[in-house]
């Protein structure tokens, strides 16, 4: 059983797998994002794991350059 560790009540970090859901983009763009830094993430071993923060950052900045 994987454990998943939160930060006031909501997951510190993602999977790519868990990012994917959450986010409308494919596997592909993701991993761009995470190779260029426009997502924050961090590797743990062989495991991408992008920080909640990270992923709101995203939106964010997605949101304010689209208006």
């Amino acid at each position: 059983m994987q454990k998943t560790e939160s930060y006031g009540g909501m997951r510190a970090a993602h999977t790519v797998k868990q990012t994917l859901q959450m986010l409308p983009i494919g596997r592909s763009t993701l991993y761009k994002l995470v190779a260029t830094g426009e997502l924050r993430s961090v590797k743990v071993g062989k495991k991408i794991l992008i920080p909640d923060s990270a992923i709101h950052e995203f939106v964010e900045r997605e949101h304010v350059s689209n208006d």
